[in-house]
């Protein structure tokens, strides 16, 4: 690998482990900085949301728990099972939102198809949006108009 580009093997090959090594590391480093000097006063909190028994998604979960483990960030997943109610999801993603010591909050997709994930996206906070699939996250993006809430 190149100094120059160190992301770059074989020509035009982007090493994609290397990058996500580089992010995890920065925004490790950042976190711990925030924490030093007080702009932070506990570590950052994900909220993650799995409804049902799909392999995929819980080996996605664990890779984004893992993820944020490694950075300094608190992940805590809520398993709902499949029959949950849509009235259900939405209570626990009210519970989310109005929790102060959750900072970032997704529902992993796709949700059982009894589920709208229109609505059930809709319901998480701008601020608390991690995926930015809210539609004001979603707008402010096509519009360019960054950072918006959900990138804080």
């Amino acid at each position: 690998v190149e100094r120059s580009k160190p992301f770059i093997r074989d020509g035009n090959v982007i090493d994609g482990k290397a990058v996500a090594a580089a992010v995890r590391a920065e925004v490790r480093a950042d976190i711990e900085a925030r924490l030093r000097n007080g702009k932070f006063y506990r570590n950052p909190s994900l909220a993650v949301v799995l409804v049902g028994n799909r392999t995929d998604s819980a080996t996605y979960v664990r890779m984004k728990d893992r993820a944020a483990s490694e950075v300094g960030i608190e992940s805590n997943v809520y398993r709902m099972p499949e029959s949950a109610s849509q009235d259900d999801l939405m209570a626990l993603v009210r519970r989310l939102n109005a929790n102060l010591t959750v900072d970032g909050l997704l529902i992993q997709l796709p949700l059982p198809d009894h589920m709208d994930e229109n609505v059930c996206l809709s319901a998480i906070a701008v601020e608390k949006d991690v995926d930015g699939l809210h539609p004001s996250n979603v707008g402010n993006l096509v519009l360019r108009n960054l950072p918006f809430p959900g990138m804080g």
